[in-house]
């Protein structure tokens, strides 16, 4: 990858960033998608990108998508493997159809109310049931863990439907040999989110 990312700068002229997450295809493991983009979040002029690399072919990319921001998560679908979910550090969330030539994608948060006011650190497809075991009954979610503290669902049935799955409060410290003392502005500030990981055989039971 670290070659890859050194030849397509080279070639294309782009100034060389870092590779900040990488997703092998579920499906289809000759393609490689890797994110680019700034570590430090104050200074994103150059903004992200994501390459889709073959194997095959390591001195140019397949597709390249463009971002504003940095790329801070990548996963690809399992029950769609030509989806491919996004995260970038400005908190938006990006779907896109890699059999499609074009550059944009076929749902974003940009316009969601419930969308993540601070960088996306993971997204992941999780394969839950939907009121029975049987495969037809089955649904692909997406979710997503924020630095604002959030873990977030999204259906892509209708657009990019959210709830919350959880928000991560902080925790309150206490001085041993002190008296207790709620502190209310403390209680409610949220921790944030860098990573999750769901059970393989119940996905309602998940870590953050």
């Amino acid at each position: 990858a670290s070659a890859a990312a050194g030849l397509f700068a080279s070639s294309s002229g782009a100034s060389p960033r870092n590779v900040s997450c990488m997703a092998l295809n579920k499906q289809n493991t000759d393609i490689l998608a890797v994110g680019y983009g700034q570590f430090d979040f104050n200074d994103q002029k150059d903004g992200g990108l994501v390459c889709c690399w073959s194997p095959k072919n390591v001195e140019y990319a397949e597709r390249i998508f463009r971002f504003k921001t940095g790329v801070t998560s990548l996963d690809w679908s399992l029950m769609h493997p030509n989806l491919l979910a996004v995260g970038c550090a400005d908190g938006l969330v990006f779907i896109f159809d890699v059999r499609k030539r074009s550059q944009e994608a076929v749902i974003d948060t940009i316009d969601s109310p419930k969308r993540h006011l601070s960088a996306v650190r993971q997204v992941q497809w999780v394969v839950r049931e939907s009121g029975g075991v049987a495969e037809s009954q089955k649904q692909e979610v997406l979710v997503s863990a924020s630095a604002d503290g959030k873990i977030r669902q999204w259906s892509i049935r209708k657009g990019l439907e959210s709830s919350d799955l959880m928000k991560l409060k902080r925790q309150t410290m206490y001085i041993p040999g002190e008296p207790k003392k709620k502190s209310d502005a403390l209680i409610a500030r949220l921790d944030g989110g860098c990573s999750i990981a769901f059970n393989s055989h119940d996905s309602n039971i998940y870590l953050a």
